[in-house]
C-alpha cells in the first residue's frame, strides 16, 4: 500500500484553503494548512510533507518569504506558488526562490494534480 502524500497548504483565503483540503483529501493526500507564511513554517518544521502550495501574497509573513525559508532548509523541496495579484510580486523573485510552478488563481484543481503527481513521479 502507498504511502500517503503530505501537503501543506498556506493561504490567507479561507474558501481557497477549504477547497484545497476537499480536493486533495479526496485525491488521497493528506493536507495541513495555515492561513499565514508565519504558520505555514511552524508547520514545516515541525512535521513532515512531500510537497507544498503556498500563495504569494498573505499577512503576517509572505508566501515569497516564507518559500524563501522552506528552499534554504531543503531546496530540493517542491513548491508550487499561487497567486491572484500579478502586481505583488516580480517574475525574478519567483525565478530565484527556484520554485516548481507558479499557478494564477481562480486556481484549476486537476492542474494542481496534475503537477503534484510530477513531483511524487521525479523522486526516487
Amino acid at each position: 500500500m502507498a504511502v500517503k502524500k503530505h501537503i501543506l497548504v498556506i493561504d490567507d483565503e479561507f474558501e481557497i484553503r477549504e477547497m484545497l483540503i476537499d480536493f486533495l483529501s479526496f485525491r488521497g493526500y493528506d493536507v495541513s494548512v495555515a492561513s499565514d507564511g508565519k504558520a505555514g513554517l511552524e508547520l514545516f518544521r515541525n512535521q513532515n510533507f512531500d510537497a507544498a502550495i503556498i500563495d504569494v501574497k498573505m499577512p503576517v509573513m509572505s508566501g515569497i518569504e516564507c518559500a524563501r525559508i522552506i528552499k534554504k532548509i531543503n531546496p530540493k523541496f517542491p513548491i508550487m506558488m499561487i497567486t491572484g495579484h500579478i502586481e505583488s510580486f516580480s517574475r525574478n523573485e519567483i525565478e530565484e526562490l527556484e520554485v516548481e510552478d507558479l499557478l494564477w488563481k481562480p486556481l484549476d484543481i486537476l492542474e494542481i494534480e496534475k503537477i503534484l503527481q510530477n513531483y511524487f513521479n521525479k523522486q526516487p
